[in-house]
């Protein structure tokens, strides 16, 4: 197990504001550790280590305490020492009371301490607890839907005097308008950086869309190396797939070890938000014009492809805008059975080709 500290940098000039601490550890190590009657002690020993850092380097650090020690109110302090620059998260994972909670903070508060909402939205963290415990900063991630609410989380961080910290920024469009939210709403905003020590993420992931998901996201892995694919379990690889690596479960992507470069998400869920999405659309104008809407929507990067268009002496009838990275064929034949055992990419050069191309893409909307 490591510590590492990740940056919380000021979104206006993208300087450095604090560091949040976060536990490397390899699978199953806490649920050992739950289950041997540790984990109380381990969560002291991180909240003792971030005063230690928020001390020595002159910097606000953030760190999770987890309902376990909130519980047993054992802080690795006393209510009267100096905590300035300490930031104590509270997750949503955990029902708490909240009230209790909130009394038995508010001493360490008065010296120095601060309290953060992670995740708010999410689990437990909702507008009760924002109320009744009063943060000081109130954390967010740009998940799919939240641009429609973030105005209204910013504003409400403005009137009850709370900074906003907002995960998962990882485009310029995404910064470009979360600045111009920023100037008008007139609240502090703060980013957690996309890596450790400020670096670039070590996983990345792509999305899928519109038409044809599966089949697009199996392919795609077939031609990106250390690629793993996130499926729902009632998609249909345990048909097709005998070669790829699927995993049907979110947190056991986070587990592995070594972690993947890259994940193609077949999944729809809130909780995980891709860097990238690929849209399947099919030749026809109503659809097209859907996919078009989609993009300008978006908060991420969208690339499009056409299935099921011939290319060769068919006039293009299709909106300019609509300029896809990749156009392929497309029958059920294609679809079921040349696919069991591994991907057409692996197995059809021509294939491989054109979906080497949508990876160039890919890398080059993420900027590598």
């Amino acid at each position: 197990m490591s510590l590492r500290k990740q940056p919380i940098v000021r979104l206006m000039d993208r300087s450095t504001y604090g560091h949040e601490i976060l536990l490397a550890h390899p699978k199953d190590t806490l649920g050992v550790m739950a289950d041997a009657g540790l984990l109380v002690d381990l969560d002291r020993y991180i909240v003792e280590t971030a005063l230690h850092l928020a001390r020595t380097q002159q910097t606000r650090v953030f760190v999770i305490v987890t309902a376990e020690l909130l519980a047993t109110q054992h802080l690795p302090f006393a209510p009267d020492d100096d905590l300035t620059g300490l930031v104590l998260e509270i997750t949503e994972r955990s029902r708490l009371d909240i009230e209790a909670v909130a009394s038995y903070l508010a001493p360490y508060r008065e010296h120095g301490l601060q309290i953060a909402l992670d995740d708010f939205g999410n689990g437990f963290n909702g507008l009760p607890r924002w109320t009744t415990l009063r943060p000081d900063f109130v954390k967010v991630r740009l998940s799919s839907g939240m641009e429609f609410f973030l105005p209204l989380i910013m504003d409400a961080a403005a009137q009850l005097e709370a900074e906003l910290v907002v995960e998962r920024v990882e485009t310029h469009e995404q910064d470009m308008w979360l600045k111009k939210l920023g100037r008008d709403v007139r609240t502090g905003v703060l980013l957690r950086a996309t890596g450790p020590d400020g670096g670039r993420r070590s996983m990345r992931s792509v999305g899928f869309a519109g038409f044809a998901k599966s089949f697009l996201a199996w392919n795609l892995a077939g031609v990106v190396p250390h690629c793993v694919i996130y499926a729902d379990p009632r998609s249909p690889y345990r048909v097709w797939n005998r070669r790829m690596l699927v995993v049907e479960r979110w947190a056991d992507v986070k587990r592995m070890h070594p972690e993947p470069e890259w994940v193609c998400i077949d999944h729809e869920e809130a909780e995980v938000t891709p860097d990238i999405v690929i849209y399947g659309v099919t030749p026809d104008l109503a659809r097209i014009e859907t996919a078009l809407g989609a993009k300008q929507q978006s908060l991420r990067p969208i690339l499009f492809v056409l299935i099921g268009y011939e290319e060769a002496g068919v006039p293009w009838l299709f909106p300019p805008a609509f300029q896809p990275t990749i156009v392929v064929p497309w029958d059920m034949r294609q679809a079921t059975s040349p696919l069991v055992g591994e991907p057409l990419t692996r197995r059809d050069p021509v294939w491989r080709a054109k979906f080497e191309q949508l990876w160039e893409a890919i890398q080059h909307v993420a900027g590598i």
